[in-house]
């Protein structure tokens, strides 16, 4: 294989040459090489099996992952598709309970305050903010589900794609840890929270 002279210019950094190439001879900064090992891949059962299986976990250990396993996961999220190849994302981990639950504390003064601008218009709404609040506020893990750690996917605000990139590499992440048998589920109440909400996002 070859790249025909000034045709570098059209190249989307999709990867197929690095993949495809018999003798290791491409090579596109922003894509991985990967060595592709036909024995390793799953039939179509196994595959149809595994996507299918996948539960999120609402029951967390006390202890967290060892930082090598978060980093052996997150290597994976990081192949996850993206807008021609670009690789913008950032991770951040929180591994420290006490900044979980500052995080934690945050979501729940922002649905408090919600509730206040809700009462009235949507007083349902409004009740039922206030409802988990105080459940939070009386020990119940009802934001974190009581997950010993927090990962979260960041970009760039003038990123076009950001939505679906991150929403891509957090997929990857989780199929990749039911692979490693950890368990994980989407912070929701934290999601809506960090897209409105500056002290979260902070």
């Amino acid at each position: 294989p070859y790249v025909e002279e000034g045709s570098e210019v059209r190249c989307i950094k999709c990867g197929q040459c690095v993949s495809f190439c018999p003798y290791g001879a491409c090579g596109v900064e922003s894509v991985p090489a990967v060595n592709v090992e036909l024995s390793l891949m799953p039939k179509p059962e196994q595959a149809e099996m595994f996507l299918k299986s996948r539960r999120s976990v609402r029951m967390f250990r006390q202890e967290g992952l060892p930082r090598e396993k978060s980093e052996a996961l997150l290597a994976v999220a990081n192949t996850a598709p993206t807008a021609g190849n670009t690789r913008v994302l950032r991770w951040i981990v929180i591994e420290d309970r006490d900044k979980l639950r500052k995080a934690g504390d945050l979501v729940a003064d922002y649905f408090r305050e919600e509730a206040g601008r809700l009462e009235e218009s949507a007083p349902k709404y409004a009740d039922f903010m206030r409802k988990l609040v105080t459940a939070y506020e009386n020990g119940k893990e009802v934001i974190f589900r009581g997950a010993p750690q927090l990962i979260a996917a960041a970009a760039t605000s003038n990123y076009d794609w950001k939505m679906e990139v991150g929403v891509a590499a957090l997929t990857y992440l989780e199929l990749a840890a039911y692979g490693y048998g950890v368990g994980m589920c989407w912070g929701g109440y934290f999601i809506i929270v960090a897209r409105r909400d500056w002290p979260v996002q902070e």
